[in-house]
């Protein structure tokens, strides 16, 4: 894992306080090149390969590609056979070349992972920019009167430019969401490239966008398990140690199983919430039982109300975009007892339940079809008849009507840029042929990277830690895509093929569980008069241009049990931003 830097020339004095602010995503090793008027850069955190040829950026096809590479390829085996690319090499960045010196750009059909990749055309001039499919990967830009800035996270965009204003035309969707939508940040001018697109900056400043397309793999094992067994297989490439976050659920349980196929040596770490209602700990005692079951070493992360408070600003600031998840500061305690640990790679079970079908409202939807067409969109409009008293608009009515204008085709057709027709058949080939799938299509490339990958990448390499999600896999999430039918979305159970598939092979206590708690910091905490009093002292005293921060900060005092609304959260995490950025990085 890795930080990428580019920048215009006339940002030279800034690249510095740039490394700097990425030192996380690399901290062993840091350097740059510079061509035509572009300084690219990298921030090296060693997964694998010896540490000499790891360091970027590299070039490739005789010098005519600078190269910067952030991520992990899954499928290098395949790729040094059908390349005939040396069997002792195995750094990502080399093989990645070897590859792009035989078909150049075309490269991006074979390779399989998780990444976000700058690739510099020196003879052109033009500068493509690549993110997985699944959108694990962060990659931002920001351009605006031939001023360029490249980078994998937005704090050192807005550090060299020293201001930044919210996008107020785009904001308020992703506010009534909880999570960013479609390539839009919180700031104006700074946008993210989109899972699975082909970015080009051409030499005059111009963008030119397309999704590129990836050979599906044809799995030689059709039984289910053993296509999960051969994903986990790839995603356990390392030279450092490597441990499994583990649950009483049955996607990490049964990454864990899979895992013990290939490598003993596993370690597991599980959360336990310092708190008398034992609720908030039902996984954990499971995990516990599972550790001892195999004989494995448990890490335990105890977290404590103060160190949930400690850590609340910080776990939403180094986000750096909308998210309303209270969950946020154990996250990030997890990562940094991890780190303490001198761990680098973590497997999660993340996104198991869209590819399983594992929420609820999957089966909801299934079962009645008179509000299927409404059933989304109802819960925007409540988040929106919320979220209005703090707005400042004359006309609520008038801005409802904008604010939903994005979201209308996100919960209705596949007609806007990013659900286009075009994007669909890029990644799958089976119909959706039943609403339930194709909310589960829309959850794949919408709620998984700007909500739980944004996240997990995000909080993860603050403490300069690789998440790796198994169930991300494309060829994977192509294959059970292309297995639910209509009945599995009316089954009284959730993730019912999974569920039976496992049932025989995991501990009773996990097969046998039925009850879906979830993972979710007590309720109780957010009640506590220090933490109500830690939240105010994140929002504005003044009112600005779109939002009334006053009413908020009054609301709250007169009743703190709105902060058990989720949805205030979308706001307090775009408070802690502001007060962030304006403190920490532009002063």
């Amino acid at each position: 894992m890795c930080g990428i830097i580019c920048l215009s020339k006339k940002f030279n004095h800034k690249l510095n306080k740039t490394f700097n602010l990425l030192k996380h995503r690399g901290p062993d090793f840091e350097n740059h090149v510079q061509s035509d008027d572009l300084i690219i850069g990298h921030n090296l955190l060693q997964i694998r390969g010896e540490f000499n040829s790891s360091k970027q950026p590299k070039y490739a096809k005789n010098s005519k590609y600078i190269i910067s590479f952030n991520g992990q390829i899954y499928n290098t085996e395949e790729l040094k056979i059908k390349f005939s690319i040396n069997k002792e090499i195995d750094l990502d960045t080399e093989i990645l070349i070897q590859i792009i010196n035989q078909v150049g750009l075309e490269f991006i059909r074979f390779v399989k992972g998780m990444f976000s990749i700058l690739i510099y055309d020196i003879h052109t001039r033009k500068i493509h920019l690549f993110r997985d499919p699944s959108g694990q990967k962060h990659l931002y830009y920001y351009l605006n009167n031939n001023e360029l800035i490249i980078c994998s996270e937005i704090k050192p965009i807005i550090s060299i430019l020293q201001n930044f204003s919210f996008d107020n035309q785009n904001l308020p969707s992703s506010l009534i969401l909880g999570y960013p939508i479609n390539k839009f940040t919180p700031f104006k001018n700074i946008n993210r490239v989109l899972p699975g697109e082909h970015l080009i900056i051409d030499d005059k400043k111009k963008i030119h966008k397309s999704f590129f397309d990836q050979i599906t793999k044809k799995f030689d094992n059709e039984d289910p398990s053993g296509v999960i067994r051969e994903t986990i297989r790839n995603h356990l490439l390392t030279k450092k140690k490597i441990a499994i976050n583990l649950s009483g659920g049955l996607d990490s349980n049964i990454i864990l199983y899979e895992s013990l196929n290939f490598n003993s040596n596993i370690s597991v770490f599980s959360t336990k919430f310092e708190t008398p209602n034992e609720i908030y700990n039902h996984d954990y005692y499971l995990a516990q039982k599972i550790a001892k079951h195999y004989g494995l070493n448990l890490y335990t992360t105890n977290i404590t109300f103060d160190d949930y408070l400690n850590n609340f600003e910080k776990s939403f600031s180094h986000i750096e975009e909308i998210n309303r998840n209270i969950n946020n500061p154990a996250y990030y305690i997890n990562y940094i007892n991890q780190k303490n640990n001198n761990y680098r790679s973590i497997l999660s079970g993340d996104g198991g339940d869209e590819i399983f079908i594992g929420y609820d409202y999957y089966k909801r939807i299934g079962l009645k079809k008179k509000i299927i067409n409404n059933f989304k969109i109802s819960k925007v409009i409540s988040s929106f008849m919320w979220f209005k008293e703090y707005l400042r608009y004359e006309t609520p009515q008038q801005y409802f009507k904008n604010s939903l204008l994005n979201l209308k085709n996100k919960y209705s057709t596949f007609k806007n840029s990013l659900y286009s027709k075009k994007f669909y058949e890029n990644f799958y080939t089976s119909k959706i042929d039943h609403v339930s799938k194709y909310y589960c299509f829309l959850d794949q490339f919408n709620w998984l990277p700007n909500e739980i990958f944004l996240r997990a990448d995000k909080l993860g390499m603050k403490n300069s830690l690789e998440v790796r999600s198994p169930f991300s896999d494309l060829d994977l999430r192509r294959y059970f895509f292309e297995r639910m039918h209509k009945e599995k979305f009316v089954a009284k159970v959730n993730k019912p093929e999974i569920r039976q598939i496992y049932k025989e092979k995991l501990h009773p206590l996990i097969s046998n569980n039925i009850l879906k708690t979830g993972w979710t910091a007590p309720l109780e905490w957010l009640k506590r008069d220090e933490f109500v009093e830690k939240i105010i002292s994140f929002i504005p005293d003044q009112d600005c241009e779109i939002f009334r921060w006053s009413i908020l900060k009054n609301n709250i005092k007169k009743n703190k049990l709105i902060l058990l609304n989720k949805q205030i959260y979308s706001l307090i995490s775009l408070s802690i931003i502001k007060k962030n950025f304006n403190e920490k990085i532009i002063n």
